[in-house]
């Protein structure tokens, strides 16, 4: 092949990923879509005001940081589509083919690089192919596909290009300063390690993680040498200093909350308990990656237990050990296989946040997007191992084309899964019979998909779906929530036993971020007077969830207007308002909402 040809795979590639996305981009919201995209009002912008697109970059839940730029990305397709789900997903196909052309470019810099650097090097000669293979099969990967289809994800893609960005600016100063031309090759670098950081940030906070992605290349590839084998001091300090000081600030950061336990008080686990599950977890991703099925993927993994103890369950000592035994292969396979040592350090890296110590989901497809590149690269350097030692070329060829075929099967089929609200939603259900979420989803769909229409076998069939998740362990009180709200628009009796159950869950745990926006559903729905107005049960409910150290100001803004308009108590509605607009350090947004409150004779 020559290096057109060699390219020309890529654009191949690009094709057939766009092709097996089609059917996916007709589906609709999910999860975390609702509170940052649909829900969010600062999002839906129909002018050009400067300060609504301000507002709009300041607009994310987020609890770390704002995320601007990912925010203004979601502001700029609603000013052209509104909140149509086919072009925000449109756009995140069109990021990832860009991530995927990016990553080639980073690769065929990261491969010329090597072999200028260290001419005696095992480097593949065909590098542009090497390059456009596993570019090819990180596009086509299952492990993405969620990345890709859930919206709110567009974060972690958007993060993901500055990186490579950065990593591109750093490789091609690397190549340029091999040349000679130290000045402009040093200027590359470092902008390229800042900006693409920075900027990386701005999308999502993973892209701190690319100081650390540069310093495994150099210590597992190029070993912090230039073209004449002498040791870059410098540069070895520098890169080691950025990686390692920021990362103890921030531990000493996160520490006293962890310490105390005020960073998990709104999880039902011990960051103990978080740490032990994640060595099962990483072993999940990783057969994710590399042995996708129809089985396995998929979007809710809560039914995953936790670990309470290294042997509670026994898989949590083994997973650790393996892991540990996999750790401790890149290292003694760096001089003999670099590339395989890179590939497995770049996937440990990229989990450093989200599988560690921070107060974060358990499990999460879309956290291997770049995590996913370091194993492919990893099983590259397994093809080229048996190329160097004569596997016949069409047998490997063989293997490559019937795993890519694989793969492409069952992103399609995951593709068309996620075409349809409810499709999705029933088979979410199906493939996880004991997630709670994925339960709940499913009748939460198919009570949208009714239209409240009591005569609907739909309906029926949610209310079922909805009682079996309520039952579910470690149920979530959405499942009532959706049952009471039903009953409320359907002109009948909610059961008792849902609102006592919603009060026993938040009389032991603080409501989750979904948990509060379903309970500001019921506030609003009797507000709206769509429901009648259960104000004895509601009063319980939204004290049990306020009782808590940490306070929703926005649950607690929609409690004075409840007061106010819903239980005619004035006093009380001032003291709620006077109490919200301070916890939100004058927020400009809930202050407007209660002005009329605080307004009003005292």
């Amino acid at each position: 092949m020559n290096k057109v040809q060699e390219s020309f795979l890529l654009g191949i590639g690009i094709a057939i990923c766009c092709l097996i996305y089609w059917p996916g981009l007709h589906g609709g919201f999910l999860f975390d879509d609702y509170p940052n995209i649909v829900n969010n009002q600062s999002l839906h912008i129909e002018t050009v005001s400067i300060s609504h697109w301000t507002d709009a970059a300041q607009a994310s839940p987020s609890d770390l940081l704002v995320r601007p730029l990912s925010m203004l990305s979601f502001a700029v397709n609603y000013s052209l589509s509104g909140l149509n789900p086919f072009w925000m997903k449109l756009t995140n196909l069109a990021l990832h083919v860009l991530s995927g052309v990016l990553l080639f470019c980073t690769l065929t810099l990261f491969f010329q690089t090597w072999k200028k650097l260290k001419p005696e090097a095992a480097v593949p000669r065909n590098y542009l192919l090497y390059s456009s293979v596993i570019s090819t099969i990180w596009l086509l990967a299952p492990i993405n596909l969620s990345t890709v289809l859930y919206v709110v994800q567009r974060m972690e893609i958007l993060a993901q290009i500055f990186v490579l960005l950065g990593l591109i600016a750093y490789l091609y100063g690397r190549l340029k300063i091999s040349y000679g031309q130290i000045h402009f090759g040093y200027f590359l670098m470092s902008s390229g390690l800042i900006a693409g950081t920075i900027l990386g940030v701005l999308a999502k906070e993973t892209a701190i993680l690319l100081p650390a992605y540069i310093l495994a290349i150099e210590i597992f590839v190029f070993t912090f040498r230039d073209d004449k084998g002498k040791f870059q001091t410098l540069l070895a300090v520098t890169l080691y200093a950025i990686v390692t000081i920021p990362a103890a600030l921030g531990l000493l950061w996160l520490l006293p909350g962890i310490i105390s336990g005020a960073s998990f008080s709104t999880r039902d686990f011990t960051v103990y308990e978080r740490l032990l599950t994640e060595t099962r977890v990483i072993w999940h991703y990783l057969y994710w990656i590399v042995f996708p099925s129809p089985e396995t993927l998929g979007f809710y993994h809560d039914d995953i237990g936790l670990s309470r103890s290294w042997l509670q369950p026994p898989t949590t000592l083994l997973s650790a050990l393996t892991l540990l035994a996999l750790g401790c292969s890149t290292f003694l396979l760096r001089k003999l296989s670099p590339l395989y040592s890179l590939g497995v350090v770049l996937f440990f890296i990229s989990h450093a946040l989200t599988s560690t110590i921070l107060p974060l989901e358990l499990v999460f497809e879309h956290r291997n997007y770049f995590a996913s590149i370091g194993i492919f690269l990893s099983l590259s350097a397994l093809i080229f191992t048996a190329a160097r030692r004569g596997i016949n070329p069409v047998i490997l060829m063989s293997a490559l084309l019937a795993y890519s075929g694989w793969n492409c099967t069952i992103t399609l089929i995951r593709s068309m899964e996620w075409s349809d609200p409810v499709s999705f939603a029933y088979s979410e259900a199906v493939r996880n019979p004991k997630s709670p979420r994925a339960q709940y989803e499913f009748g939460r769909t198919l009570v949208i998909a009714s239209d409240y229409d009591p005569e609907s076998p739909l309906l029926i069939k949610a209310e079922e779906v909805l009682q079996n998740a309520m039952s579910l362990p470690e149920s979530s009180i959405l499942p009532e929530i959706a049952l009471i709200t039903v009953s409320g628009r359907t002109g009948r009796k909610p059961d008792s036993l849902w609102w006592k159950n919603i009060v026993g869950k938040l009389e032991e745990r603080p409501p989750r971020a979904e948990e509060v926006t379903g309970i500001r559903s019921i506030l609003s729905c009797q507000f709206r007077n769509i429901c009648p107005a259960w104000t004895q049960e509601t009063v319980s409910l939204v004290l049990s969830a306020l009782a808590h150290k940490k306070v929703d100001v926005y649950l607690l803004a929609d409690y004075a207007q409840y007061a106010a308009y819903v239980l005619n108590d004035k006093k009380l509605a001032l003291r709620v308002a006077e109490d919200a607009v301070k916890r939100s350090g004058n927020n400009e947004k809930i202050a407007s909402a209660l002005a009329p409150i605080l307004r009003s004779p005292r």
